[in-house]
């Protein structure tokens, strides 16, 4: 999905309920992602299995990585967001943003885009100069504009027991866990070498396999994540009995 065939694809009326996933997909996809974010205990029906990058926007219908449970309600829940998809859809169709400029704000912090379209802030037009004598058109006075300082990105690991570890990162993170068990060795745990992207709320988690072979004692837990060029890291113990 690019600027020059926006016209052909998400402005065209109808285009998203064409390549919008099946429900059986997304419902089932919905109850591993609520496993995989710690919210297991917690109904799927108060949670919607969405879309980071709208459909409307251009994203992926089926990437599992396009896609998390995301409350109903709350003040930054998914009936939220989906105003926010359709204002930025309709920004982008009538030329007032670019595509790219869209899928890249609703990644990064699509809340922070939603305060800016409450604020009317999201496409800030030309001001213009009053004339300098009334022969003297007026001129343009170009717009400056002081950029908004990315927030730093920082890991907390949230859950750390043997065959779990749970973190909160920055949205769109890309990030690997690692188990140091109590003997000194790396597991090789096959869900420990998943890389996991921070989607909506910015958790990530990892559950892998466990064997009453382990040593008892303390191992340690490391969650490394990536994002625009910076790392960071955080760890934690856990215990095996």
């Amino acid at each position: 999905m690019t600027q020059a065939t926006i016209s052909i694809t998400i402005c065209v009326t109808g285009y998203a309920a064409q390549i919008r996933p099946a429900a059986t997909y997304t419902n089932s996809l919905k109850i591993d992602h609520m496993r995989a974010y710690a919210y297991a205990a917690e109904a799927p029906g108060d949670f919607e299995e969405d879309h980071l990058i709208a459909l409307e926007l251009g994203g992926d219908p089926r990437d599992p990585k396009n896609l998390w449970p995301e409350r109903l309600t709350g003040g930054s829940g998914a009936l939220q967001k989906d105003r926010v998809e359709n204002w930025a859809h309709d920004e982008v169709c009538a030329g007032r943003m670019q595509l790219a400029d869209a899928q890249r704000r609703m990644a990064v912090n699509w809340v922070e885009l939603y305060s800016a379209m409450l604020a009317g802030i999201a496409t800030p037009q030309p001001t213009f100069a009053p004339a300098a004598a009334p022969t003297i058109a007026p001129s343009l006075s170009p717009l400056t504009l002081s950029p908004t300082p990315a927030p730093a990105l920082s890991v907390s690991i949230s859950a750390s027991r043997y065959g779990l570890v749970s973190a909160t990162t920055l949205t769109g993170a890309s990030c690997n866990a690692q188990a140091r068990l109590p003997s000194g060795n790396i597991s090789k745990a096959a869900g420990l070498t998943l890389t996991v992207l921070a989607l909506g709320n910015g958790a990530v988690s990892w559950t892998y396999g466990t064997t009453t072979q382990t040593n008892p004692g303390t191992g340690t837990h490391t969650v490394t994540c990536t994002l625009g060029g910076a790392t960071q890291k955080a760890t934690a113990p856990f215990s095996v009995p």
